[in-house]
């Protein structure tokens, strides 16, 4: 758990045959689901900062301006919900 408890993390393997290694979602019930790719350990901090303000909204959509810089670019796929 991170950030005051609101985040748990799970580490579980790629089964899409990933091209890109440093794979990471951002998922919750009825959001959208945000998959960025090509990360590395020194990208971990950004991450919690990313992932707070993923909590923090009611969609899951953050505008990639809110997004720290080095996550920028990174975007691999941005997953909506069924309705």
């Amino acid at each position: 758990m991170v950030a005051g408890g609101r985040l748990s993390l799970r580490r579980v393997p790629c089964l899409s045959g990933c091209k890109f290694p440093g794979n990471i979602a951002l998922g919750a019930s009825a959001k959208t689901k945000i998959r960025l790719n090509q990360l590395e350990p020194a990208d971990a901090d950004d991450l919690v900062v990313l992932a707070e303000r993923y909590a923090a909204s009611l969609t899951g959509e953050v505008p990639e301006n809110e997004w720290p810089d080095c996550l920028k670019g990174r975007l691999a796929a941005v997953i909506r919900p069924r309705l």
